[in-house]
């Protein structure tokens, strides 16, 4: 069991490390003000980035693929900038 608890945990940690990032980082000071809070933007990201991440193991058979890692970045970013209502500027 606590395999799987290490194992789990060093497979979201690179989703919740891009997560609380890209949330915590402030684009420009003329954009509204988001419709989530921090940490609601921080859990949605991690789901996100949680499903790529499961997305790439499923289809690579293995985690820790170069192109999982940028689906990673390019899904939590995109999800991201909708959060901050980046369509609308």
């Amino acid at each position: 069991m606590q395999t799987l608890i290490f194992y789990l945990g060093n497979f979201l940690a690179p989703a919740l490390a891009v997560s609380v990032l890209v949330s915590l980082f402030k684009f420009d000071s003329s954009l509204r003000k988001p419709f989530f809070g921090v940490f609601g933007r921080i859990l949605i990201n991690l789901l996100v980035g949680s499903f790529v991440l499961l997305a790439g193991l499923i289809s690579s058979g293995e985690d820790g693929k170069m192109l999982t890692y940028a689906g990673l970045i390019t899904c939590v970013a995109t999800s991201q900038w909708i959060l901050i209502k980046g369509w609308s500027g």
